[in-house]
């Protein structure tokens, strides 16, 4: 489970890597890194509720740490694409 989701982390940088190439990054791009971000914060989330995997009290802690900056990452990337669609507006 665990070399899974690490190859999904690696897929998941390498298209970002692909998209941050752009010199102007397509909106379906920006949503779709938001709502990678968000359903990987709730996985997170399940993952400690649901306890598929035994985690010590420092495993809880590290992953709800990795919950909480997953979470402040597309909150801060939605914050930019509402800014950046209201900066287009007129």
């Amino acid at each position: 489970m665990v070399s899974r989701s690490g190859v999904a982390m690696l897929g998941g940088a390498a298209a970002l890597g692909l998209i941050a190439g752009y010199p102007r990054i397509p909106v379906r791009y920006v949503v779709l890194v938001i709502a990678g971000n968000t359903l990987s914060c709730a996985a997170l989330a399940l993952l400690m509720v649901a306890r598929v995997m035994p985690l010590t009290g420092f495993g809880m802690e590290f992953t709800l740490a990795g919950a909480v900056v997953v979470a402040v990452y597309a909150g801060l990337e939605f914050l930019g694409l509402r800014r950046a669609r209201t900066e287009r507006t007129p």
